[in-house]
């Protein structure tokens, strides 16, 4: 990750709303788990981009959760 002021988009599963993506804009990294028109911007924080840094990130989910885990943080959301 590149701490400057360009948005970027790291993973995309499907069009909007459906898909799932993972981003940058243009420091704060955050999940949206693609839930439909209805919670499209339902989104996730995963951690602050203040310096250009490697990150792993995982990301699991279910009917009732998401999480995603990096070499940083840790976040869930029911």
């Amino acid at each position: 990750m590149v701490d400057d002021e360009q948005a970027r988009r790291c993973v995309q599963t499907a069009d909007e709303p459906f898909g799932s993506f993972i981003e940058y804009d243009p420091s704060l990294l955050r999940l949206s788990p693609g839930l439909g028109p209805e919670k499209w911007n339902n989104e996730l924080p995963i951690r602050y981009v203040r310096r250009d840094v490697a990150a792993y990130i995982t990301n699991g989910g279910n009917r009732s959760q998401t999480r995603v885990v990096t070499n940083l943080a840790d976040q869930q959301k029911v």
